[in-house]
C-alpha cells in the first residue's frame, strides 16, 4: 500500500483540521486527552496528532481565507472563489455527517515497524450515544473503499475499544490489544498536549524508545550541513516537540520543543538554526522568498531554559502577508517571450 494509508490518516485528520475551527465545545483537558490515547501508544510510536470535530465556524473561516489572500496581493478568479465555496460546503456537510453520528474528534498515531506500508492508525473519539455502526459504515464507504488494494496492502479493522473506535490494520490492532488494559504511562504525551494548548489541531513529536534507537543506529553522526555532531544530540537531547495550530477566530501557531536540559536545548537550537538557514537558500520568486524568509524568522524557536519556543499570531501573519504583497508588487515583471 505504501503511501495510501498515510493518505487515509491524513484525510481523517485534515477533515477535522480544516473543518474543526471555531469555538471549543468543551474545556481543553490535556491530561484527559493523553489518558485516552496512551493505550494506543507503543515503543514504536513517533508522532501523535489530534483534532476536534466540535470546533467549527465556516463563515469565519471563509472570511479569514479571503482576507489573508487579499493581504498577500493574490488575485483570485471567479472560478477559484467558486472552488473555495464548494470545498467549504463539502467540508461543512462532511462534518455535519460525522458529528451527527457522534464523532467528537480523532487521534492519528504514526509508528515505525511496518513502514512504509502500514505506518499507523486512527483513534476516533466517540460521544456517549454515538452511532458506532453508522460511523463504521461511513469510514468503510467514504475512506477505505477508495484505498487501492494490492499484495502489500494490510487488512483493515474497525473496532470499538472502550470510548473510542479503532480504524487501522489488524496487525496494529493486535498489538494495541496486548496492553490495552494496562497501558504504559507516557507523561511526555500529556506534557506535549498541554504545551500545544487549546488549538484546532495538536501535532506532537513524541518518539518512543525504538525510533530513537533506530535513528541513532542508522545515522550515528549528523550530516556536515547540520553541524556533524553526534545524532544523540537529537535522539537523547530531545524529549518531545509540540505544535498547536488554529485558523479561527484568529490564526495562531505555537511551537514548543522540550529538551532534556538547558545544555541540550542550546545544541538543538544550533541544529535548527542550520536547518532554517538551508531552507532560506532554496530558489524562489521574490514574493515567495520574502514570505518564506519572514515566516522562518518568526518561527525560529528561541531558547528559554530547557525549552525552545516560537509563536505566530494573527497580527504577525498579516504583517508578513503585507510584506510579501509589497515584495511581489516591486518585483520586475517576467520578460515576455
Amino acid at each position: 500500500m505504501h503511501r495510501n494509508q498515510l493518505r487515509v490518516m491524513g484525510c481523517v485528520l485534515l477533515l477535522l483540521a480544516a473543518t474543526g475551527v471555531g469555538r471549543a465545545a468543551e474545556v481543553f483537558d490535556a491530561a484527559a486527552l493523553a489518558k485516552q490515547v496512551e493505550p494506543f501508544i507503543s515503543d514504536k510510536t513517533v508522532v501523535v496528532a489530534h483534532a476536534s470535530a466540535e470546533r467549527v465556524d465556516f463563515d469565519v473561516l471563509k472570511a479569514n481565507l479571503t482576507k489573508w489572500s487579499n493581504l498577500a496581493g493574490e488575485k483570485t478568479t471567479d472560478e477559484q472563489v467558486k472552488t473555495l465555496d464548494q470545498s467549504l460546503q463539502s467540508g461543512k456537510e462532511g462534518l455535519a455527517a460525522i458529528t451527527k453520528l457522534g464523532v467528537r474528534g480523532a487521534f492519528v498515531v504514526v509508528n515505525i515497524g511496518e513502514l512504509p506500508a502500514d505506518p499507523g492508525f486512527v483513534v476516533v473519539q466517540l460521544a456517549a450515544d454515538a452511532d458506532v455502526d453508522g460511523i463504521k459504515k461511513l469510514i468503510e464507504e467514504r475512506i477505505l473503499s477508495k484505498v487501492p488494494k494490492g499484495p502489500d496492502a494490510p487488512t483493515y479493522a474497525i473496532e470499538k475499544l472502550g470510548s473510542v473506535l479503532y480504524a487501522g490494520s489488524d496487525k496494529w490492532l493486535k498489538r494495541v490489544k496486548l496492553h490495552l488494559d494496562s497501558p504504559v504511562p507516557r507523561p511526555d504525551v500529556a506534557a506535549a498536549l498541554e504545551a500545544a494548548g487549546d488549538a484546532d489541531v495538536q501535532w506532537l513529536l513524541v518518539p518512543q524508545s525504538e525510533p530513537r534507537a533506530l535513528a541513532a543506529g542508522l545515522l550515528p553522526q549528523l550530516p556536515p550541513n547540520l553541524g556533524g555532531g553526534p545524532t544523540t544530540d537529537v535522539t537523547e537531547g530531545l524529549r518531545w516537540a509540540a505544535i498547536g495550530t488554529s485558523l479561527v477566530p484568529a490564526a495562531k501557531l505555537k511551537i514548543v520543543i522540550q529538551a532534556k536540559d538547558a545544555e541540550a536545548a542550546k545544541k538543538l537550537e544550533g541544529i535548527l538554526d542550520k536547518v532554517f538557514a538551508m531552507a532560506k537558500q532554496a530558489d524562489a520568486p521574490a514574493s515567495e522568498a520574502a514570505l518564506r524568509d519572514d515566516l522562518l524568522k518568526k518561527l525560529t524557536p528561541q531558547v528559554n531554559g530547557d525549552r525552545l519556543t516560537a509563536t505566530l499570531d494573527e497580527e504577525q501573519l498579516e504583517g508578513i502577508l503585507k510584506e510579501a504583497a509589497a515584495a511581489n508588487a516591486s518585483a520586475p515583471a517576467p520578460a515576455s517571450k
